[in-house]
């Protein structure tokens, strides 16, 4: 499990390749999708990638809360807009209209969710400030305690947010974005209980967790995010079974099959948001790629499956293929996917033929270089673009189409006194070299 202890003790990755397990996570499969590629096209990881990057791809954290995929939970987090320029100009209206403290908080979710995470904080600050003289004017404001504990937990308050979930509750137990809020709240702590090494109240949380996300589901059956917290809830149990039994997965499908049912019902509630689709196959598929890890390499893991397992891998592929044929924004990255699910299922020529689709469906690379920069992508899908560029090799217009991005997002420098090579202001001297500027302090 601990694949930089494995490389302190050898410097080529040969042997058994069982050694190479690592804790499973849907988010994390295109990291660990990005190794099997590795071993089996390079003979090694250490002959198909530079080593630091591989560790420092794979040095996975311990399962955290902000799926944001890396499933750890943001990237789970339904969208809150679709259009957040507009959004955030409607809710700027209505504010001139009349100063809610609701809509500001709407607002600075807008803003964070945009990457304008300065104004945001500000805006929280106000609408924390807002809410609290609401809950002061309307104690037996139900909606009211449950917007300011929402705001409490976006600034990290947890204990203080904790006391007014349990104060809505019991002034309304029928509102399901209290409910909602609860088992999120229990969710953290249960990751914080297990991080800490404390399992029985990590347990304690998230059958509290499961318990109220179920209350919430019940109560919004239309909602979409109900379902993925429950999901969330559900799945930290199956990533410890198969953390400490990698092949106990393939007894228990049926738990996996009822994650990914989860997150398909979720999807058809968001459409506007379609990778929760990806993000349902990618639960069921977790148990076969544990088991291909374990057995290692040199071929798929069909032959040893049985009449039920191979139906429901042929499924997962069935419905990759439809994702990527339907959803051409994620047509690269499932077709990465789906060349993995075609290699356990022994068709290593078809791996390649989808390996090649993928990159030609994105060839600047340009739309993962701008989640990259954008911060919208999670260190384990940096990780695992730069490896599979790695594995099969960087193309001219990978290359240019980075530099024109990264050049794109410089900050200008204006030198004073000219474009000479050496320039002076009263603090700074910079100097000037194949057009790279380094600015030195003086002290």
């Amino acid at each position: 499990p601990k694949l930089a202890a494995y490389y302190d003790r050898r410097e080529d990755v040969g042997g058994p390749t069982d050694q190479l397990r690592a804790s499973l996570s849907p988010g994390m499969l295109p990291g660990l999708f990005a190794l099997l590629w590795m071993v089996w096209a390079g003979g090694t990881p250490a002959g198909a990638v530079d080593r630091g990057v591989l560790v420092a791809a794979l040095r996975l954290p311990p399962i955290t809360l902000n799926l944001n995929v890396t499933f750890a939970t943001g990237e789970l987090k339904i969208p809150i807009s679709t259009d957040p320029v507009a959004d955030i100009a409607r809710a700027r209206e209505e504010l001139a209209k009349e100063d809610r403290p609701e809509v500001r908080l709407r607002l600075a979710k807008l803003l964070s969710a945009a990457g304008q995470g300065e104004e945001a904080g500000a805006q929280y600050r106000v609408a924390l400030q807002g809410l609290s003289e609401l809950v002061g004017a309307e104690p037996k404001n139900a909606m009211a305690h449950t917007y300011y504990a929402e705001a409490l937990l976006a600034i990290g308050d947890d204990g203080e947010a904790a006391a007014h979930i349990e104060q809505a509750l019991i002034i309304d137990a029928n509102i399901w974005q209290t409910h909602l809020l609860s088992a999120e709240l229990h969710s953290k702590h249960a990751v914080l209980s297990l991080n800490q090494g404390m399992v029985n109240l990590m347990q304690g949380h998230l059958k509290a967790a499961e318990a109220e996300a179920q209350e919430a589901v019940r109560l919004a059956p239309k909602e979409a995010q109900p379902l993925v917290t429950l999901f969330v809830a559900k799945w930290l149990p199956l990533v410890l079974q198969l953390r400490a039994d990698p092949t106990a997965g393939l007894k228990s499908l049926g738990s996996f099959e009822e994650m990914g049912e989860l997150l398909r019902r979720a999807a058809e509630l968001a459409p506007d948001y379609p990778r929760l689709r990806q993000f349902s196959v990618a639960a069921k598929l977790t148990p076969f790629f544990a088991v291909q890890m374990v057995k290692g390499l040199e071929k798929g893991i069909w032959d040893d499956l049985d009449q039920q397992q191979r139906r429901i891998l042929t499924s997962c592929r069935d419905e990759l293929q439809a994702i990527a044929a339907q959803v051409p924004a994620l047509k690269a990255e499932v077709l990465m996917f789906l060349g993995v699910t075609t290699f356990m299922m022994g068709d290593k020529p078809r791996m390649y033929a989808l390996l090649r689709e993928s990159a030609d469906s994105d060839p600047t690379g340009t739309a993962a270089l701008e989640a990259m920069g954008s911060g919208a992508a999670s260190p384990v899908q940096m990780g695992a673009f730069l490896m599979a560029l790695r594995v099969r090799g960087e193309t001219v217009s990978e290359i240019t189409g980075a530099a024109r991005l990264l050049r794109s997002r410089m900050n200008a420098v204006e030198i004073p006194g000219g474009a000479g090579d050496i320039a002076v202001d009263e603090e700074h001297l910079y100097t000037v070299e194949r057009g790279a500027v380094t600015c030195w302090e003086l002290k």
